[in-house]
């Protein structure tokens, strides 16, 4: 499967509006994994899955209104087995990260793809910050793999040196949620790896 953000970096070149999903945290049975994400546009679901089913088609209804409000935030969904019949409902918990505005990523998307381009490996954080009037801020940088990582500009200090230590700890890869303490100005933040 083809990488999302790759995916997300070709259609930026369409010019369409577009949101990007991601599932953040799950507990339970869910049908995807944190990580999972999809690209949904004006036509609907672009590229990628969030899981199918009722789970998918909300975030799609979500995604729609996104595109209008051009506001990000978090959501939360049950997926028990009495909501329906119909699509697949597991009885687990996700969360999923709606970004109003994939497009404000876009350097970070070609700095990950450069590399990706010359075989080194990376991740790229995504820092959400709740915003005071409603919705989150999201913003992404793109950490390039092995010894004498840099800390890539504008990302706050307190927040390098949890993914310096969490990368230092050689943990597994793939997306990961990075636990940290509230931050200053914004609010809380969430921070994730990947």
């Amino acid at each position: 499967m083809k990488n999302i953000h790759r995916q997300l970096l070709e259609y930026m070149q369409s010019g369409e509006r577009m949101v990007l999903a991601t599932v953040v945290r799950t507990s339970g049975s869910t049908p995807q994994k944190p990580g999972s994400s999809a690209l949904f546009g004006e036509k609907g679901l672009i590229a990628g899955t969030v899981g199918g089913g009722l789970l998918e088609g909300e975030v799609q209804e979500i995604a729609s209104h996104v595109l209008i409000s051009e506001v990000s935030d978090q959501y939360y969904f049950n997926l028990d087995a009495e909501q329906g019949e119909e699509g697949a409902i597991c009885g687990g918990e996700a969360e999923v990260l709606v970004d109003a505005n994939p497009l404000a990523s876009e350097q970070v998307m070609e700095e990950m793809n450069h590399s990706l381009s010359k075989r080194l490996k990376g991740n790229i954080a995504t820092v959400v910050s709740r915003l005071p009037d409603g919705g989150c801020a999201i913003d992404r940088y793109w950490i390039t793999g092995g010894e004498g990582q840099v800390k890539p500009a504008g990302l706050d200090p307190e927040l390098w040196s949890r993914i310096s230590d969490h990368l230092s700890e050689k943990t597994d890869q793939g997306f990961r949620e990075i636990e940290v303490s509230t931050g200053t100005g914004t609010g809380k933040w969430s921070l994730f790896l990947e």
